[in-house]
């Protein structure tokens, strides 16, 4: 990915703090730029959107949304980073940001500059949030000369994590510690990223998919980080439109003796994911589940069944939604049944 960069880049000694701006970053399809008094509305409205704060422990009034983007400014003029704002390039519209700052001091492993990143809940499964924090993360690196960048999340913020891992930070094992919200501790993991070891660009799909088949395998079925939650599966079908066989690690819910898979996670170019299609064009595919492998025939399930394992899947996965944030669509659900 291709990141130019416009504007000051930071402070130099003797400068005023006020006539620091944020750079202009720019990318495929995204612009990050100096927030605006024009911005206040839209953020406000983001800010205050179930949708898009669900991970936080709660939305914010129009008056802690106005106060961030004035300390967005004022980071700038301090460190030369901070929180830029981010639109998309063809419509310029307000989507969200995404941001470098220092940790709290009270954090076990401060001082440290962490990668964030907020986008409106309707911009989801696009690929702006890796497109926007690898934007900043270069700019951290190669402008301003840091040398370790970080992300942490809770243990259980699946999605967050494995955007962490495919913009090529690593989890730190040894750096687990618990954080406390309004109301609760969990346990918080830690990703590092080493300016000279960064390779500057998001994992593949083909290539995370390859990364977590290998280890799936090696294993017997068993897969750390990202899915240290998860039940994973290996799903082997027959290609919609190419015929060729091909293989995905998804997540499944057990139901009796079947496996149940939710068609969630299409990515920024598909409704749904390509095994999806491939089920519903070839119904007979293959598992891998531990180190067993069987045969199935995928059937895809609606009305009173498909709620009563939504329900199921929400128990075990209270993150998960059943909706298509982009279409406004019902996720499809495949149970898959053994044939041999």
């Amino acid at each position: 990915m291709t990141v130019n960069v416009e504007g000051d880049l930071g402070p130099d000694p003797g400068d005023e703090p006020e006539v620091v701006i944020a750079p202009t970053l720019t990318t495929e399809r995204l612009v990050l730029r100096a927030w605006l008094d024009a911005d206040r509305d839209a953020f406000a409205a983001m800010s205050a959107d179930h949708r898009t704060m669900r991970y936080l422990p709660a939305t914010w009034s129009r008056q802690e949304s106005d106060a961030f983007i004035d300390r967005a400014t004022e980071a700038f003029a301090a460190e030369g980073f901070g929180p830029w704002a981010v639109e998309v390039a063809d419509d310029e519209r307000l989507i969200g940001y995404a941001a470098l700052e220092r940790v709290s001091e009270d954090l076990p492993f401060a001082p440290a500059v962490e990668v964030t990143w907020r986008l409106a809940g309707n911009q989801h499964g696009k690929g702006y949030e890796t497109e926007a924090a690898v934007a900043v993360m270069k700019h951290g690196f190669e402008v301003c000369k840091l040398d370790e960048i970080v992300g942490f999340c809770s243990a259980g913020h699946v999605t967050s994590r494995r955007i962490l891992r495919r913009m090529h930070l690593i989890y730190d094992p040894d750096a687990d510690f618990e954080f406390a919200d309004e109301s609760r501790r969990l346990r918080h993991v830690l990703y590092r990223a080493r300016r000279g070891r960064w390779p500057g660009r998001v994992m593949s799909e083909q290539d995370w998919n390859k990364a977590v088949i290998a280890e799936f395998r090696v294993s017997r079925g068993r897969v750390g980080d990202t899915y240290e939650y998860a039940r994973l599966l290996l799903l082997t079908s027959v290609g919609a439109r190419t015929k060729k066989r091909w293989t995905n690690p998804v997540e499944y819910l057990p139901d009796g003796e079947k496996f149940v898979v939710f068609a969630t996670g299409g990515g920024p170019s598909t409704t749904f994911p390509g095994w999806y299609h491939n089920l519903k064009a070839h119904p007979e595919a293959s598992i891998e589940v531990g180190d067993l492998t069987f045969g199935v025939v995928a059937e895809e399930v609606t009305g009173s069944q498909r709620e009563r394992l939504y329900d199921r899947q929400r128990v075990f996965d209270p993150s998960f939604v059943p909706v298509n944030e982009a279409t406004n669509r019902p996720v499809p659900v495949m149970v898959l049944t053994r044939t041999r």
